[in-house]
C-alpha cells in the first residue's frame, strides 16, 4: 500500500521550499517521536495489563523467632483452592509507607507520652527510606502531619487535638488508608496507638476491612489500656483485632510502658522481616469479587515447626 509523509515540523510551503537536508532531517526526528509515542502506549498497556498479586508473610519459629533464610520452593500459594505459580520472591528489607494512627482522646491523655515514644521507637527500628505521616483521632481524625521522610519531624510534633473520651478509631483508619492511596512505596501500613475502649464515627468495620484490603495495606495495632477505658463497647460488635488479622497484621495488648515500647519495636522489625512473594493469577476474569489466598509453608527438613502469617485475600479489578 503506497502512502505519502510529510513532516508535521514544517508547513507544507515551508515543506516544499526547504532544502533537501532538512526535509531529510526533519523526517528522521518525526519518525523517530512516532516510535517513542508508540513504545510508551505499549509500555503503558504492559503496566495495567500485566499484573501480580503481592503477598507479604511473616515467618516466626516456635519461640517467636523470625525465620529469615528460607528460599521460594518453600512456599505454597493458591488462589479460591487452585495453586498458583510464584513468579516473583524477595526477602529484601525494602521501604514502605507508614501511617501513625494515634489516640489522643482524653482516657488516652496520660498515656500520650508512653504512646509518643511508642511511635518513635517504631521509627527509629524502621528502614531508612520509609516515609510516614501522622493521623490524631479522639471523636473527630485529623491529619496533622503529612507524608515525610524524616522520623524527627514526627519526633518534635507536641500539637495535640483537643481530649475528647469517644474515639472514632475506624473513621481514623479509614482516613489513613485513603491517605495511603498517594504512597509512594508499594509496601503499605498503618500502626494504631490506642487504650483501645469504645469506638464510635461514621465508618464500619466491614469498610475499613474492605479498603484495607483493595489497597494491599497491613494494619499493627498496639492498646495500652486505661482501668477507665478498657472495657468499652463498639456498637456493631467488631473489634480492631477482626479487621486486622485478616489482613496479615496483629493486634497487641501491653500492660506495661516498656511492653509497649517493645511491641512497638518488634513490629518494625516484622516487617522488615517479610517475605515478598508475587504470582499472576490463572483466574483472569475482572469481576471485582474477593479471593481467598492460602499460603503454606514447607520447611526446611530437619527445621522445626514453622508459623506463616499472611493476608487472607484481595479484591479482583472491577469490570
Amino acid at each position: 500500500m503506497a502512502c505519502s509523509f510529510r513532516s508535521p515540523l514544517l508547513s507544507k510551503e515551508g515543506w516544499r521550499e526547504a532544502p533537501g537536508w532538512l526535509r531529510w532531517l526533519t523526517t528522521i526526528v518525526a519518525v523517530s517521536a512516532m516510535g517513542l509515542i508508540a513504545y510508551a502506549q505499549a509500555t503503558q498497556t504492559l503496566k495495567v495489563d500485566v499484573e501480580l498479586v503481592q503477598v507479604y508473610a511473616t515467618v516466626t519459629d516456635s519461640e517467636g523467632r523470625f525465620v529469615r533464610d528460607l528460599k521460594q520452593e518453600h512456599f505454597q500459594v493458591s488462589e479460591d483452592g487452585v495453586d498458583q505459580k510464584i513468579e516473583a520472591f524477595s526477602s529484601d528489607d525494602v521501604p514502605a509507607s507508614v501511617g501513625i494512627i494515634l489516640d489522643v482522646s482524653g482516657t488516652m491523655k496520660p498515656n500520650l507520652p508512653v504512646a509518643k515514644e511508642g511511635a518513635m521507637t517504631f521509627l527509629d527500628a524502621g528502614h531508612l527510606d520509609n516515609e510516614y505521616f501522622l493521623v490524631e483521632f479522639n471523636d473527630k481524625v485529623t491529619v496533622t502531619q503529612d507524608y515525610a521522610n524524616d522520623p524527627m519531624i514526627l519526633r518534635n510534633h507536641n500539637e495535640f487535638l483537643p481530649s475528647s473520651r469517644n474515639k472514632a478509631v475506624y473513621d481514623a483508619l479509614f482516613a489513613g488508608l485513603e491517605k495511603l492511596r498517594d504512597a509512594e512505596n508499594p509496601r503499605k501500613m498503618l500502626l494504631v496507638l490506642t487504650s483501645g475502649g469504645s469506638i464510635v464515627g461514621n465508618h464500619k468495620a466491614t469498610e475499613v476491612r474492605n479498603l484495607a484490603r483493595q489497597l494491599d495495606a497491613q494494619i499493627f495495632s498496639v492498646d495500652l489500656p486505661t482501668e477507665t477505658d478498657i472495657h468499652g463497647e463498639n456498637p456493631d460488635g467488631e473489634t480492631t483485632a477482626n479487621i486486622i488479622e485478616p489482613l496479615g497484621g496483629q493486634n497487641f495488648v501491653s500492660s506495661t510502658a516498656t511492653d509497649y515500647l517493645n511491641i512497638c519495636r518488634r513490629i518494625s522489625v516484622a516487617v522488615r522481616n517479610q517475605y515478598s512473594i508475587a504470582y499472576r493469577s490463572t483466574n483472569t476474569v475482572h469481576d471485582g469479587k474477593y479471593r481467598h489466598i492460602k499460603l503454606k509453608l514447607s520447611a526446611p527438613k530437619g527445621v522445626p515447626e514453622l508459623f506463616v502469617q499472611t493476608r487472607e485475600g484481595y479484591y479482583a479489578k472491577e469490570p
